[in-house]
């Protein structure tokens, strides 16, 4: 379960010369104030609890996460290795708060929720009737996890990216759950470059009902 990144109590920690509160535990993002990073930490295949790389989010072989008022800049593969260059601090565990005083820095706004409504009682009907829940785009498993659904494209796709090279390992499957022609291909792009072929399938070939000996992306 992930946790509230400004009631959780962390420990200090300083990493590429800079401050930040670290946890075992995965970090709500909804909860992180705006101006503050998070990232996860990812272990390695022989020891998955080894604070090792350092990426934006991270799914199987997590093994911490930290919030820090600093970006840090992460290379192009999206991985930043951060092998000797971490270090916890000796004070006790402490909140996002605390961290503020102890740095001097302003300690976050917390934001307001607004509530829309519609104006008038008798408009009810009509305001609500034009929200619904985006259907899923695509779902990930792996080894002992649940399945994990994404109704945003691109996060799927990032997902698929970041995560293929480790299926040996953690058993990472997907599942395409959309019809778009264009996520589809993508998916199955990512497959071919990742065995060092090309997709063969253009556009169009995804624009029609899938055949039994069609390939769509998935382990």
């Amino acid at each position: 379960m992930a946790i509230d990144a400004r009631t959780e109590e962390f420990q200090h920690l300083e990493l590429f010369d800079k401050f930040a509160l670290f946890t075992n535990a995965r970090i709500d993002r909804t909860t992180v104030p705006k101006g503050w990073y998070c990232y996860d930490f990812r272990g390695t295949g022989d020891d998955p609890g080894e604070l090792r790389f350092i990426e934006e989010s991270v799914v199987v072989n997590h093994s911490g996460s930290i919030l820090m008022p600093e970006k840090l800049e992460l290379p192009a593969s999206g991985q930043l290795d951060a092998w000797d260059e971490f270090g916890f601090l000796d004070e006790c565990d402490m909140t996002l708060r605390e961290f503020c005083e102890v740095h001097d820095l302003p300690y976050p706004a917390e934001e307001e929720e607004f509530h829309i409504r519609p104006a008038r009682p008798d408009e009810a009907g009509l305001f609500y009737a034009q929200h619904s829940n985006e259907p899923p785009v695509g779902r990930v498993t792996f080894v002992g996890d649940d399945a994990q659904e994404f109704t945003d494209a691109e996060a799927f796709l990032k997902c698929i990216r970041e995560e293929l090279p480790y299926f040996p390992t953690t058993g990472f499957r997907c599942e395409v759950l959309t019809d778009d022609p264009a996520v589809r291909k993508q998916v199955d792009d990512i497959f071919y470059d990742f065995f060092g072929e090309e997709n063969p399938h253009q556009i169009e070939d995804y624009q029609n009902e899938p055949k039994q000996d069609m390939t769509f992306g998935g382990v």
